[in-house]
């Protein structure tokens, strides 16, 4: 509960996925790959060969600006270069002879609009390869099979957490030297359709790390997977543990963690649990997080699977102006907000946290 700056390769968490509606609308039949609607072409810009949804990079040697409207007479937010990894999160459009992409910037959180390019120039580069659409069914049962991963997505999985799989390579992003802006190692990374109200930049994902290049971010990341390993294998008292950090650089302080569970998959095992993280002295009434983190039986891909959840059990966890006085007992309220997630059913989140344990246990690492 207490302020903190929040930049890491961890903050994926809190980036948005506002549109799928490019995508093409399949039989969900299982693995089907959809298509994308093809992008007009604008002219004076190059054809465009970004994606919503997807990272991108500004051109090696290039140094580009997030404007405030999708105009070269819009004024600047901020310069971005190389260093810096940009989320697309909407459609392009067309103004001044350029293709102008909506983003955040994923270190800073600045949002306005960038130039894809200019003729036949690239400004931004895609951070993003080897991707897929997958169409669900919400009626029945879906083999999801990607390149890094396989599970069987359910009906009721696929009505909460979308119909819609997007699956692809991240590529390796080595942060900015000197920065809080932590590195985020190449990795395989599986996104669902829908957006939940709980955290409205965010959107469920699961993401499929080599453990070693995990550990090889820094210090602090190298001890959280040892950590993880040390748990797994001891299979200890979770609620005896500080903090569970998937990662080793969250920046925002996690705040509490409960409905603490060890879970197996296929070849693999893991800890599953809801937390909350605050970078201020503000009430727990929602922004919650499931958050599974995995290994497989020979330690060799790290699997953490985050989903934002609603619930209304803390609707009513509100200390008022007691929160901020000098005498207040912030390990007490963390205590007692705790006890009232534990006490909730399944069924008093969505999405229904069965559902969401039912999908970890499907799952298989390839």
């Amino acid at each position: 509960m207490r302020l903190k700056s929040f930049v890491s390769f961890a903050s994926t968490i809190a980036l948005s996925l506002t549109v799928f509606a490019a995508v093409i609308p399949g039989s969900g039949v299982a693995a089907q790959s959809a298509t994308l609607t093809p992008i007009p072409a604008c002219t004076g810009a190059p054809a465009a060969h970004l994606s919503v949804g997807e990272y991108a990079r500004v051109a090696p040697g290039l140094t580009a600006y997030i404007r405030k409207d999708p105009s070269k007479n819009g004024d600047e937010v901020t310069k971005v270069t190389p260093d810096n990894r940009l989320f697309l999160t909407g459609g392009p459009t067309c103004a001044d002879g350029f293709q102008w992409w909506p983003v955040i910037n994923d270190g800073s959180g600045d949002v306005g609009w960038v130039a894809e390019g200019s003729n036949a120039a690239y400004y931004l580069l895609p951070a993003y390869s080897a991707a897929n659409y997958f169409v669900a069914s919400t009626k029945s049962d879906t083999a999801v099979q990607t390149a890094a991963l396989s599970f069987n997505y359910t009906g009721p999985q696929a009505k909460e957490l979308g119909d819609i799989v997007y699956a692809a390579t991240v590529s390796d992003y080595p942060g900015i030297p000197n920065s809080p802006v932590g590195a985020d190692p190449q990795h395989a990374q599986i996104r669902f359709g829908a957006i939940t109200p709980a955290m409205g930049t965010a959107f469920p994902m699961i993401r499929i790390y080599h453990t070693d290049a995990i550990s090889k971010v820094d210090d602090g990341s190298k001890k959280a997977v040892e950590a993880i390993k040390a748990l797994i294998k001891a299979q200890s008292d979770l609620t005896q543990v500080a903090s569970i950090d998937p990662f080793g650089s969250q920046q925002i302080p996690q705040e509490l963690h409960a409905r603490n569970n060890y879970l197996k998959f296929k070849d693999g095992s893991g800890i599953r649990f809801i937390a909350h993280y605050s970078a201020a002295v503000d009430p727990i009434v929602d922004k919650l997080v499931y958050t599974f983190v995995g290994l497989t039986g020979d330690n060799q891909s790290y699997i953490v699977f985050t989903v934002p959840l609603t619930t209304d059990v803390l609707k009513d966890n509100d200390p008022g102006a007691a929160m901020t006085a000098a005498n207040f007992d912030a390990a007490a309220y963390l205590k007692a907000t705790a006890a009232k997630v534990e006490a909730a059913t399944v069924a008093d989140f969505v999405p229904n946290l069965g559902n969401l344990d039912s999908l970890v246990g499907t799952f298989n690492v390839k």
